[in-house]
């Protein structure tokens, strides 16, 4: 008998191409794979200045060998020097090559009965060790490593498994940097080969470095959401138009409406331009608006590009009974959000704040795609915030069938598509008021926007920057974009980079009386 179910199971209309995705990349995979190297030369293993202090890469995902379980690296101390602080999910295991010292762990108390708890020991426990001993680190034990030779110098071996890491365990908090780990790089030379100075990795070109390597496309948000289906359609034809023809794999790091990516991004990603990120547009601009949880400097990022210079709007679900945006000056409409950073948040909240609307915001989904479902489920009555060409791209049945009403647009400017939908900066009645709105809805410039690590080297983020313009100009991408219904509408690098620094530059009364009404 045929298929009757009319329920949740048939709802949405969202589409996507997961499964050919996955079969294609496992094909690239292979061909890839067979290509590695068996060897890796002690010259090109890298070296990094890392907030847990001198390292050496011997065995990282990164140099593309045939080893795909294992990761390792060597450890270096200076006489009565002490690493970084910090843990992760994997358990560690650190062969001690030369020296002796000892390492505080602060053991971890789990348990899971409404929700995780996590609780670690006041004190740590001391475990003393010599050149010969090996010691172990369980899993989320946070850690640090002293040299106790006030003479000598520490090498260590750390070796770690990465399966926990592909299981979606790739948890790992930097508790407390290197005392020295910053300083000027005169004094890290004093104690690593000169070959530190300038690594052999960058000398090469562009093709040269990205040749059979990998990069990392992270995105902020959960999967089936409208950040989520442009980078991966991005990533399905990025590859051909960066020199040397990386393979591009998606990852999704959710949390916090993207401010968790951006703080790994700022803080941890690699700076070699094998990782490239989304965020939400907005979440750029956390640090000047006050956000306590943000740890980077938009300006200070490689901004690639953005795919689209966005409209987004606000919208009422059918049984709210708002269909005008005036009669939120009066009328509760309870709305949906996914974090502090994220338009859905920030967006209702300006405008409670300077035009006096009575939004509240039910916050905490993990992406755009949880807020549609909850409406769906009653949960909340409508979204503000939401892209047009997300509304467009996920959710297009549901204006046709007239299950959504668009009740203002949230630019400096209104998209053709709705010409009789009115636009915010016509309620602003002051100049403080424009420029408050101008303040927030200004990064609809950059309203899919794609950037790396601070201090790519610049010949790869000059060649990033026009591949993520090539490929907007795709014959191939553009068919694929329409195909999944994603408006295309490109922002260079160069232009996102200039809008983010003059942003930057915000009056600072203004921009915290700005952040004083998002917060609330």
């Amino acid at each position: 008998m045929p298929f009757e179910d009319k329920g949740p199971a048939l709802s949405g209309s969202a589409s996507c191409t997961f499964h050919a995705d996955d079969v294609a990349a496992s094909q690239n995979f292979r061909k890839q794979y067979e290509t590695r190297p068996n060897v890796v030369k002690a010259e090109e293993m890298p070296w990094e200045r890392s907030a847990d202090g001198l390292i050496k890469h011997l065995v990282h995902h990164r140099l593309n060998t045939r080893e795909c379980c294992v990761e390792a690296y060597m450890q270096f101390l200076k006489a009565g020097e002490r690493s970084g602080k910090h843990r992760h999910m994997w358990e560690e295991i650190i062969f001690v090559v030369e020296g002796s010292g000892y390492d505080l762990h602060w053991d971890l108390k789990f348990d899971c009965i409404d929700a995780f708890e996590w609780e670690w020991s006041p004190e740590p426990k001391k475990h003393e060790w010599q050149r010969g001993d090996f010691i172990y680190v369980p899993p989320f034990t946070i850690h640090q490593h002293f040299n106790a030779d006030a003479k000598s110098e520490a090498r260590l071996i750390v070796i770690s498994n990465r399966m926990v890491k592909e299981m979606g365990f790739d948890w790992f908090d930097q508790i407390e940097n290197a005392p020295w780990a910053w300083r000027v790089a005169a004094l890290l030379l004093t104690f690593a080969p000169m070959s530190l100075a300038q690594p052999a990795a960058y000398a090469q070109s562009p093709a040269e470095f990205y040749k059979g390597r990998n990069v990392e496309l992270y995105i902020g948000y959960s999967v089936g959401g409208a950040y989520d289906l442009y980078a991966r359609v991005l990533a399905r034809h990025l590859s051909k138009h960066i020199p040397g023809s990386p393979t591009i794999i998606p990852k999704n790091m959710e949390g916090a409406g993207s401010l968790r990516l951006a703080n790994w991004l700022y803080n941890v990603g690699a700076k070699d331009g094998t990782v490239l990120a989304t965020i939400g547009r907005g979440t750029a601009f956390d640090p000047l608006l006050g956000s306590k949880g943000a740890q980077f400097r938009a300006d200070k990022f490689t901004w690639v590009g953005s795919a689209n210079n966005e409209v987004s709007v606000c919208v009422a679900w059918k049984t709210s009974g708002i269909t005008d945006f005036e009669e939120t000056l009066s009328r509760e409409l309870i709305v949906g959000g996914t974090g502090q950073a994220a338009d859905t948040d920030q967006f209702p909240r300006i405008l409670n704040g300077v035009l006096g609307t009575k939004f509240r915001i039910v916050t905490g989904y993990p992406g755009g795609n949880d807020v549609t479902l909850a409406m769906e489920r009653g949960e909340v009555k409508g979204r503000c915030g939401w892209s047009w060409s997300s509304v467009l791209s996920t959710h297009k049945r549901w204006i046709e069938d007239k299950l959504i009403t668009v009740l203002v647009q949230l630019s400096l400017n209104k998209h053709p598509d709705l010409p009789d939908v009115p636009l915010v900066m016509d309620f602003a009645k002051t100049e403080d008021q424009q420029q408050m709105f101008k303040l927030i809805f200004a990064r609809q410039v950059m309203g899919r926007p794609y950037l790396a690590p601070p201090d790519v080297p610049k010949e790869r983020a000059e060649a990033l920057r026009k591949a993520f313009m090539d490929t907007m100009k795709d014959n191939e991408f553009l068919a694929d974009a329409e195909k999944s219904q994603l408006e295309i509408n490109p922002v260079d690098g160069a232009e996102v980079e200039k809008l983010v620094k003059e942003l930057y530059q915000t009056p600072k009364p203004l921009a915290d009386k700005a952040a004083q009404f998002i917060r609330h």
